[in-house]
């Protein structure tokens, strides 16, 4: 069964567990409710009420306005590699969401070797301390004790926050705002009653644009506008999600994402936006046998294996995403055939992004390639 948008955004203003719904006066309050905190917030940083704080070092922000996925993680990993590259001590700061070490600083990674485990560090940083070799990791919520932490420990020249966009509390030097290419800004309305995190006027403070999920030409030109109303200093910039390798768990192997074609596929996910990875899986020519969808950041367990077991049997194969993979690391998966397929961000304009990049930073591309 294709999974019904409707049911995200219910999810979110509904307590399924005990089955009670809000009215949509309610909502409209909670919506109005939530917009006056922002606004507030927002002028107590700019009287200095609340104070901002700057790092020893440089500071670059990826985020996005909305709740739900933009492909943040993809991305925070190309720009951590990027800086990387240019011969820069790199470490990325994230809050670890649902981690052990949300409330305080944690180390995930050292660069080289993994120093704390999913549960502790929260999927997406232990998901990026996996991927990014010669780049710390470190979680908390409170990321200026992060950064302190980065460059005491390891000297760190550049820190990349990772969902940056509306941590206010600390000065960056470069602020990346994600925006979703299709689904924009269609559901302008504050949570909950929409899916934007603060209004549209905070759309000003970005400083890059990179419009992700591209495909959609005309949905991206509907928010090049509201982009432009907003903001037009802003460079833009164009991304899609492409498959680059489907991983086989059990054995580490790595095949090309089209060995779906024509398999039959279970596929489930635990995430924000779950449709466009079916959707993904079905451009590869997968015959989707059927989906399962279990809530964002959700924590595998054997039990939900026992119910995937229970749904393959007309499947070939089962796939899943790398972010659902690192929630079930410690559960048994023998008897399952088992697949997961692996994205990565391909930017359509990306040396003249990564020019734009270095030289907000005041970094010398040709002098760091050398």
């Amino acid at each position: 069964m294709r999974v019904d948008r409707r049911q995200f955004l219910l999810r979110k203003i509904l307590d399924v567990r005990s089955g009670k719904s809000l009215s949509i006066v309610f909502l409209y309050l909670i919506s109005w409710i939530y917009g006056v905190l922002v606004r507030v917030r927002w002028r107590l940083y700019q009287w200095g009420i609340l104070p901002t704080k700057r790092l020893p070092l440089k500071v670059v922000s990826v985020g996005n306005m909305t709740m739900g996925g933009t492909g943040k993680t993809p991305t925070v990993e190309w720009v951590a590699r990027l800086l990387r590259d240019a011969d820069l001590r790199v470490a990325v700061l994230s809050r670890g969401y649902r981690g052990g070490h949300e409330k305080e600083q944690g180390v995930v990674s050292d660069g080289e070797t993994l120093l704390l485990s999913q549960a502790e560090s929260g999927d997406e940083p232990y998901l990026l301390a996996r991927r990014l070799k010669n780049i710390p990791v470190l979680v908390g919520r409170n990321r200026c004790k992060s950064g302190k932490l980065a460059d005491q420990r390891f000297h760190t020249q550049v820190a990349v926050l990772d969902d940056g966009y509306q941590h206010m509390q600390l000065e960056r030097d470069l602020n990346i705002l994600l925006v979703d290419g299709r689904e924009g800004f269609s559901r302008s309305r504050l949570f909950p009653l929409g899916s934007l995190r603060e209004p549209l006027k905070g759309l000003s403070r970005a400083d890059k644009i990179l419009i992700t999920k591209a495909e959609c030409q005309g949905r991206v030109q509907e928010i090049e506008e509201t982009l432009r109303k907003w903001n037009s200093h802003a460079d833009i910039f164009y991304g899609r999600y492409l498959p680059e390798y489907l991983l086989d768990p059990m054995t580490g192997e790595r095949d090309n994402p089209h060995t779906l074609t024509d398999k039959r596929v279970l596929a489930f996910a635990g995430l924000a936006s779950p449709e466009y990875f079916f959707e993904t899986l079905e451009s590869l020519g997968a015959n989707l046998v059927g989906e399962i969808v279990f809530p964002d950041h959700h924590q595998y367990t054997e039990r939900d294996l026992e119910i995937i077991r229970g749904t393959m049997s007309d499947a070939e194969w089962c796939v899943t995403t790398e972010k659902d993979l690192v929630r079930m690391e410690n559960l048994n998966m023998v008897g399952l055939s088992f697949r997961v397929l692996e994205i990565r961000i391909r930017i359509s304009n990306e040396a003249t992004f990564k020019k734009a990049i270095l030289a907000a930073l005041n970094i010398d591309e040709a002098a760091n390639s050398n």
